[in-house]
């Protein structure tokens, strides 16, 4: 880190939100995406027979 006093703080506090936000959107579509695989999965069973 080159840049000195708070703004490298406040560069590592921006790092730590974006990684935050991040891991809460993951969070919050791996719901709904398991679903929808367990919907294609069933769907395309349902064909085979």
């Amino acid at each position: 880190m080159t840049d000195p006093g708070p703004s490298a703080r406040l560069a590592w506090i921006e790092a730590v939100l974006a990684l935050a936000f991040f891991v809460c959107a993951l969070g919050c579509v791996a719901p709904f995406k398991r679903t929808a695989r367990l919907k294609t999965r069933s769907h395309s069973r349902a064909e085979k027979r």
